[in-house]
């Protein structure tokens, strides 16, 4: 994991990180982003949620691989379960809210290795806008998603989600 220059300030709650990148073992790039601003409101306190007035995230990336055996190299960033915990509970998505969530000029690259022939696809410049936003149960978030392959292949879905219960 590599970070150049993280920025916060304890009087706005603003946190800016630029440079974020994790890489493999072996120095191939795994994911990362140019730019991450995160602006929390200490309205948090009253509303009982999360509160965001901006989140923006510029330039992120993410290379996955499907290995010839299947394995896919993001499951090596997940800890494998704790064999001791016992949670019979069903966990609740925590109450989050976004006035405003940009991510600008994202790129995805996928390579599958498993498949006879080779197959790699980039999905790149990847952007997506969302204005209050929240994970409030039934709440019926508006959206539109734009992507754009290297081939102009075009992508674009509009319309509204809930996070509780997931639907679209």
């Amino acid at each position: 994991v590599a970070v150049e220059d993280l920025n916060f300030n304890p009087y706005s709650f603003v946190a800016e990180i630029t440079g974020f990148s994790v890489s493999e073992s072996d120095g191939a790039p795994l994911m990362g982003f140019d730019f991450l601003r995160i602006d929390y409101q200490l309205s948090s306190l009253v509303n009982g949620a999360w509160t965001f007035k901006e989140i923006t995230l510029d330039r992120p990336n993410l290379n996955i691989i499907v290995e010839a055996d299947g394995s896919l190299n993001l499951a090596k960033l997940i800890l494998p379960p704790d064999e001791t915990a016992q949670n019979d509970t069903q966990e609740q998505l925590p109450a989050l809210r976004f006035a405003s969530l940009n991510v600008q000029d994202g790129r995805i690259d996928l390579e599958d290795r498993s498949r006879s022939t080779h197959f790699a696809k980039t999905l790149a410049p990847l952007s997506l806008s969302l204005t209050d936003f929240r994970t409030a149960p039934d709440f019926q978030n508006v959206y539109q998603f734009e992507a754009t392959t290297l081939a102009d292949e075009h992508l674009t879905w509009a319309g509204q989600f809930s996070v509780q219960p997931f639907g679209s």
